[in-house]
């Protein structure tokens, strides 16, 4: 090696040589725990200031002074929202009951009577049952917000009528123009003495500013009742109104129930009402980005960013939203009416109803139901928030599907629904001239009337209109002499005509051309696709302009019709003479229909319909996709026998019948899939509970229908029946009998043995009672076959748990449970330690055998094969180490060790029992022995093997949990550790 250089090592292989003995001298530390990271510490503090807030570090008379602050708290919002209202609103009943005004008003009220019954009825049930809140107090507290907000108003209009009068306003304006110019000149020359003289506001203008403060505030909170409680509550009603054949109930039971629990059922109503209009919402908002822009677009307002809600209500009046309410009530009942109230009587008179289980509910409360139904129902109206949120993009889907395959069968397609341009159709054309009159002419150049045959001001040169003139096409220069002198000419009427009408008809335009195309070998032109989207003619301009006198602007663009201008050469007796201007016209030709809605079209923060892609609204800049939409043909050029107004409403109806199907199957399917679930798991009738069988159903049955949608929407029904056939056309039996040998093993396994045997644990464990097992009841055939379904029911249930591996962070973090937090990396250890209580570890700490969880372990592999096999006929791909030795035996082995051995337990203690109680027998100073083991043999043999079972699956359960539980309880070790650290406390080892 070279000599070393300024103290440095030879380099090379000796010095890596040396580095590598120098290290083996080097002094070995032990790893010890990371340091706690700056976030965790300040978290830690954070949960140590809030637990000593809260009083739970620290002496008892800290949490006792915050319990006493909670109280007084509690009774200062009681007392300023409930009990002053309540006392205004009963001051204003009292002067209003001796008014006669009130009463003579009252008089004129319709149905009086009934209204007055149904009320005494709903107190006289409150005060049987001695409930706390009751219909007068509601009432009067709701009075007493309305008088006060009156009074506010009236405060106010008094004010502004008063300063009107005194003109204290412009009195304030002056003083506080003064005051600014008294500021700018202290400034200039002595700052310190600004505030001395500084004009202070007046008393009234104070008094003015704060009435309009309250005002506001009382504003915001009476809109906000309106449309957010009161509306959805007198929907609600009216959803229970219209529906009560259905469920086959009367006013009265509701008014019992009502009274019973008054908060419950007004809840109840204002989920049914904000439930109704979430849905009437977005499924209008989607309808309108389904059809064409020319039918819904211009009418329905789309959903826009509110960034500044409360001042937006501010800004406007109260006729504006007094009109705006109104309307949306208006709209809400006319579908309440078409698609509740309507469906209701022909269900109730077909007799339907009773076949939908939806309408006969089973109830069953677990705690008491003045809490159990107002949980429930904030747990379903959070659900359908978050389900609308998800899915509503798939309701549009179904929406384009449905009129897509309708209006192909109707014939409707062109006047409903979108569709791009495929190419132009050249119609006809016609001259933008009219030729003068040879002795019009002589007139015309002499001077003599040209007025009049300028036809005010629309007669110019022919050359002209060919020649360079702004906007036009043709710069040719013709000779200046005699013979070619160009030809005086006038605008044809048409031209003026067509320009004043913004929406021309296609009779006036296609009976005005003078070439018409032949329909049997139209000429076609692709066209061209602008920046913005928009499709156009080549070389044509965006609008045609004819020269002056004449000011005279066409687009290029008139509904479904292009125009594009040409010259054309005219010869007369074989001579040219000069050239005529011809306007061509051209007809869209229609192409596929576009898919609608587009993707995140709803996402309110990239911006506006240019960018989203939805319709635009009033003058908003249109998306590309709009404007390259073809126009739609209007309802008035159908046929006469069947024309598309008929088409429409027929269309209208079959929609209705389509939504009415579509919702009894949406309520009945989810609720028959949860009491199956009920009935499988042998849970007796009077324990059922309909809302938590339809979320079971309803967790089962989305997610099927989600699949099935996007199997439609990527090539319809007629698609998926010719993949079906295909793939029962592609069916060749497996050369090998050993894969076929392992498909049957593994099928035996698991469809028919390992369900049974689980369905049997279940039955003897939870479903069998004592007179079973005392020997008095048999065993049929229905209930083997009952049990092998629950069993195939668990089974499934814990595969599809462990495909979808949700007891990881990032399956709850997918579906938007949890929100921050570094999740990766709690995963991977989960994982870790997942993997580590699923297989053996080696001396480097590898795991050497496969996990069950998530979709790359045993059950996803295992269901990849199966659906290779199954589905694509993929015979090559079976493996008889995934689908055998790491699947269906390790589950079958299990299962039959979790019913053998409690079995082969219970029989031998029973043999057992069976040998002592004969021994026994034989004096008779044992019989109280015997009479105490065999006083009750069905309790004593049911408590005995399911003893003994639940030995065996704990034991099972903690052997394949062993890792995890060992993780769980370091963690808690190593929290109650820490907890004890932070308060100042160390933890010592004791001698004994």
């Amino acid at each position: 090696p070279p000599p070393e250089r300024d103290g440095h090592l030879p380099a090379g292989p000796q010095r890596r040589a040396d580095i590598q003995n120098n290290v083996r001298f080097e002094p070995q530390f032990e790893p010890v725990e990371p340091i706690l990271e700056q976030d965790d510490g300040n978290d830690m503090e954070i949960q140590v200031a809030l637990d000593e807030l809260l009083g739970f570090r620290g002496p008892l008379p800290a949490l006792i002074r915050n319990l006493i602050w909670l109280l007084a708290f509690n009774t200062t919002y009681l007392g300023l929202f409930a009990f002053i209202p309540h006392t205004v609103g009963e001051s204003v009943y009292n002067a209003c009951a001796n008014s006669t005004v009130v009463n003579t008003i009252i008089d004129y009220v319709p149905n009086q009577d009934e209204v007055v019954k149904v009320i005494t009825a709903l107190n006289d049930e409150s005060q049987r049952q001695n409930v706390a809140l009751q219909l007068p107090d509601v009432a009067t507290i709701a009075l007493g917000y309305f008088s006060m907000a009156f009074m506010v108003f009236f405060w106010q209009a008094i004010a502004t009528v008063i300063f009107k009068v005194f003109k204290l306003n412009d009195r304030h304006s002056s003083n506080h123009n003064n005051q600014n110019h008294d500021h700018d000149l202290f400034m200039a020359d002595n700052a310190e003495n600004l505030e001395e003289n500084e004009v202070r506001p007046t008393l009234a203008s104070q008094f003015s500013v704060a009435l309009e403060c309250a005002a506001a505030i009382v504003k915001v909170g009476v809109l906000l009742f309106f449309k957010m409680l009161l509306l959805p509550l007198l929907l609600g009603v009216g959803l229970d109104v219209t529906t009560l054949s259905l469920f086959d109930s009367n006013i009265n039971s509701r008014v019992l129930y009502a009274g019973g629990d008054l908060f419950s059922a007004l809840l109840l109503h204002w989920v049914i009402g904000i439930t109704f209009m979430l849905l009437v919402t977005v499924s209008v908002l989607q309808l309108r980005e389904v059809v064409h822009p020319d039918l819904l677009a211009r009418v329905i307002r789309p959903q826009e960013p509110q960034p500044d809600l409360l001042g937006n209500l501010l800004l406007e009046s109260g006729p504006t939203h007094t009109k705006r309410m109104l309307i949306s009530l208006g709209i809400y009942v006319v579908l309440l009416t078409v698609h509740v109230w309507l469906p209701s009587r022909f269900l109730v008179a077909v007799g339907l109803n009773n076949l939908v289980p939806f309408f006969r509910p089973k109830l069953w409360h677990v705690l008491i139901p003045q809490l159990q139904v107002p949980i429930e129902l904030l747990v379903f109206h959070l659900s359908m928030l978050a389900f609308l949120e998800k899915y509503k993009n798939h309701i549009g889907e179904l929406q384009h599907h449905w009129l897509v395959f309708m209006c192909d069968k109707m014939g409707l397609t062109d006047f409903i629904l979108p569709q791009n341009i495929a190419s132009f159709v050249l119609v006809g054309t016609r001259r933008v001239c009219l030729t003068v009159s040879s002795d019009d002419q002589v007139q015309l150049s002499n001077g003599s009337n040209a007025e009049s045959l300028l036809m005010n001001g629309n007669s110019v040169k022919e050359a002209d209109v060919d020649q360079g003139k702004p906007g036009l096409i043709g710069d040719t220069d013709l000779p200046s002499d005699a013979s070619t002198q160009p030809t005086l000419a006038k605008i044809d009427q048409f031209w003026i005509k067509l320009a004043n009408d913004s929406n021309p008809s296609d009779e006036f335009i296609l009976s005005n051309l003078e070439t018409v195309a032949e329909i049997n070998s139209p000429v076609r032109e692709i066209g061209v696709t602008k920046r913005n989207g928009q499709r156009v003619l080549s070389f044509s301009q965006p609008n045609i302009r004819f020269p002056p006198p004449c000011k005279t602007v066409i687009p290029s663009t008139l509904g479904a019709y292009r125009l594009r201008r040409r010259c054309e050469n005219r010869y007369e007796e074989g001579s040219e003479v000069n050239e005529s201007t011809i306007i061509e016209f051209w007809r869209e030709d229609v192409g596929q229909t576009i898919p609608r809605p587009p993707e995140g079209w709803d996402d309110l923060g990239v911006g506006g319909a240019e960018t989203q892609g939805r319709w635009a609204w009033n003058n908003e800049r249109k998306s590309e996709i709009e404007e390259g939409v073809a126009q739609r043909l209007p309802f008035s050029q159908g046929g006469k026998l069947y024309s598309p107004i008929l088409k429409m409403i027929f269309l209208l109806f079959l929609s209705w019948v389509a939504i009415l199907v579509v919702i009894c199957l949406a309520i009945s399917f989810p609720l028959l899939i949860g009491r199956g679930i009920f009935f499988l798991l042998h849970i007796p009738d009077i324990y059922v509970h309909d809302p938590a069988a339809l979320a079971i159903g309803a967790c089962i049955i989305v997610p099927a229908i989600s699949k099935i949608c996007e199997r439609l929407s990527d090539g319809g029904a007629l698609s998926c029946w010719e993949q079906l056939k295909g793939w029962a056309s592609h069916f060749r039996r497996p050369k090998s009998t050993t894969k076929i040998r392992v498909l049957m093993t593994t099928a035996i396994l698991w469809l028919f043995l390992s369900p049974l045997l689980v369905g049997l644990i279940f039955d003897l464990n939870f479903v069998r009672s004592k007179t079973w097992w005392a020997g008095n009841e048999t065993t049929t055939v229905r209930e083997v076959m009952k049990s092998w379904c629950t069993g195939l029911m668990f089974i499934h249930l814990w595969c599809a748990v462990c495909f979808f591996d949700i007891f990881n962070k990032e399956f709850w973090a997918g579906i938007g449970v949890l929100f921050g937090g570094n999740v990766a990396d709690d995963n991977a250890d989960n994982n870790g330690v997942a993997a580590a209580a699923d297989g053996e570890v080696d001396n480097q700490g590898d795991v050497t055998r496969k996990k069950w969880e998530g979709k790359d372990g045993r059950i996803g592999q295992f269901t990849k094969i199966s659906k290779a096999v199954l589905f694509n006929w993929e015979w090559d791909k079976v493996d008889q180490v995934i689908l055998l030795d790491d699947f269906a035996i390790p589950v079958a082995r299990q299962v039959f060790i979790g019913i053998s051995v409690p079995s082969i337990l219970f029989f031998i203690c029973l043999c057992t029992t069976s040998v002592i109680t004969r021994y026994f027998s034989i004096t008779s100073a044992s019989g109280g022995f015997v009479s105490l083991l065999v006083f009750e043999d069905g309790l004593y043999r049911m408590t005995l093997y399911r003893t003994f079972s639940a030995i065996i699956i704990s034991s099972q359960l903690a052997k394949s949990f062993s890792a995890p539980l060992n993780c769980w309880f370091q963690a808690a070790h190593k929290a109650a550790r820490d907890d004890r650290y932070l308060i100042g406390k160390t933890l010592k080892n004791y001698e004994r």
